[in-house]
């Protein structure tokens, strides 16, 4: 088996701001000596500049675990509404001593959702968790939030996962494989300690889809509708760090524990929207899709320099031509971020509100009804139109050739839909008139 020395499990309570550049907050690695826990999760420090080469293998012994299992989760005492600047000028959050690091107990994946929406779990856990995606080798001149080390490794390698989906376009379908630790953050409250509160894993979580170690996928991950954006902060030498916005069937506009996820800023670029002054990493917002909808979005850039903001990728409804726009408020400029990212200076820094992810270039509040207003999608309903802020009248359905194959008339709202069209994989011309008597025709392939 590895050697335990290089073994490390992270205490949510101990003390870490005993040496330079830490925090003087709680949570931190310790060495793991003995037999692994169950339910406990551990990372393994390897690499060359330790002896190590090729692959690291280790022997399981015994029963594979079966049946309910019970892991402790704790939290610390800081609850501290406004934050504070520690000891390297990070700020520490009321939630940084409340992360657990966890892990699949099973010899088959779990089901993140269904982990997380289980009833007690619900009670104790917020509604994401973050996996390691070790993307990013160790590096010595990068130091993160909890201290200084000789081999660093990059915050941004963390991705977040929840209803909504994963903070990066990596096609994670949220199965966390067998064996696979990963964090859950403690509901922010009084602190606790030992055995006075647990997360539970079920059979009933328990997945066939055991091969997402570290792996990718499609972008879709179930059959909730989901109509997403993902954003890029992309520095000078070509690194970058994702934010989602998700507009999904369930999903408000408020804090939503299973479609909104937190994050923080460290010693790393990071891009975000906000709820209520609240950063998040992953946002999900209310569907049907509002095309005046705005999403406020702030970064925070470790020094000064260019930047450009650029769209990662798209699903749903955005994959059907919805125009984006990226307000800056600071300069004045609407910028199409689908003709291409959008260039910026800026000094080092955290910047809550410069930016707005918006769908029209022109001022609010003045309805238009044109090709860009209107969208539609194929979706596993059949077909929906949604025509922004203008209702419509009518909406006909014709093939290439003319031909009529289905109408809706006075319809006097701004989406609607077709569920029983025949599947022929063809192009069909979808005429849609508004209220005030504005046609627009679409394609759609159905």
């Amino acid at each position: 088996s590895p050697n335990p020395g290089f073994r490390y499990y992270w205490d949510t309570l101990v003390n870490n701001g005993n040496g330079v550049g830490l925090n003087t907050s709680q949570g931190n690695w310790v060495a793991a000596t003995g037999a692994m826990e169950v339910g406990k999760g551990y990372i393994m420090r390897a690499s060359s500049s330790y002896g190590w080469t090729g692959n690291l293998t280790a022997t399981f012994t015994g029963v594979p675990n079966n049946g309910i299992i019970s892991v402790p989760v704790n939290r610390g005492s800081y609850d501290g509404a406004s934050g504070y600047n520690g000891l390297n000028s990070s700020l520490v959050t009321r939630d940084d001593d409340n992360y657990n690091l966890i892990g699949n107990p099973y010899p088959s994946a779990i089901d993140a959702v269904d982990f997380l929406t289980d009833t007690q779990n619900a009670s104790k856990i917020k509604g994401f968790v973050y996996l390691w995606t070790h993307g990013q080798a160790p590096n010595s001149s990068t130091n993160p939030f909890y201290g200084s080390y000789t081999s660093n490794y990059d915050a941004n390698d963390y991705l977040v996962y929840n209803s909504s989906g994963s903070s990066s376009p990596s096609g994670f379908l949220g199965k966390i494989a067998s064996g696979q630790g990963f964090f859950v953050v403690m509901n922010d409250g009084g602190q606790v300690t030992g055995n006075t509160e647990q997360v539970v894993f079920r059979n009933t979580m328990r997945n066939a889809n055991n091969s997402q170690f570290y792996r990718t996928s499609s972008l879709s991950s179930n059959t909730e509708e989901k109509n997403r954006i993902w954003l890029d902060l992309v520095d000078a030498n070509t690194n970058a760090t994702s934010t989602l916005v998700a507009y999904v069937q369930n999903a408000t506009n408020g804090v939503d524990r299973m479609y909104d996820a937190i994050t923080k800023v460290d010693s790393h670029n990071l891009i975000y929207s906000t709820i209520e002054n609240q950063k998040y990493i992953i946002q999900g917002r209310s569907f049907p899709f509002d095309v005046n909808d705005l999403v406020s979005i702030g970064y925070n850039a470790t020094s000064s320099g260019v930047y450009k903001i650029a769209i990662a990728a798209v699903d749903g409804l955005f994959e059907q031509g919805q125009p984006i726009f990226l307000e800056d408020k600071l300069l004045d400029i609407i910028h199409d971020l689908r003709a291409a990212p959008y260039s910026f200076s800026s000094a080092a820094g955290i910047f809550n509100d410069r930016f707005v992810l918006r769908y029209t270039a022109g001022a609010l509040g003045v309805p238009v009804f044109t090709e860009n207003t209107v969208v539609v999608y194929k979706n596993d309903a059949g077909i929906t139109i949604n025509s922004g802020s203008i209702p419509m009248k009518s909406v006909a359905i014709y093939d290439v050739t003319g031909r009529l194959i289905t109408s809706q008339k006075e319809i006097y709202t701004t989406q609607t839909s077709f569920t029983t069209l025949p599947s022929t994989n063809q192009v069909l011309l979808v005429k849609i008139t508004s209220e005030t008597g504005v046609k627009v025709t679409k394609k759609v392939v159905y």
